[in-house]
């Protein structure tokens, strides 16, 4: 839902109806405070990101991350420059290959 306002005390109200348009009686209250934007992006657990499994026309990227969430990586030849803006890697840019997960 939209419209609500962090750190201010809410109570929803949900009412279920089924096909044959069959709707609970009572609606079922649900009290929440809005919690606050989460503005801190997520880090790399211990020994991540890596990548393995690597043969002569592929490799797999292994990600790990703090909280939810996605990633975005880029290839480039090793000694590209200049290295990619984080920008041009969640874009795709103009790495050799890119790709995203999560």
């Amino acid at each position: 839902t939209t419209g609500i306002t962090s750190g201010s005390a809410y109570t929803i109200f949900v009412v279920a109806r089924d096909a044959a348009n069959n709707a609970q009686a009572t609606p079922r209250a649900i009290s929440f405070t809005a919690s606050s934007v989460d503005t801190t992006p997520p880090s790399y657990l211990t020994d991540y990101p890596k990548v393995d499994s690597i043969t002569d026309t592929s490799a797999r990227v292994l990600v790990q991350l703090s909280e939810a969430g996605n990633f975005f990586f880029m290839v480039k030849a090793r000694g590209a420059t200049p290295a990619p803006t984080p920008a041009e890697v969640r874009t795709g840019g103009a790495g050799v290959t890119s790709g995203s997960g999560g």
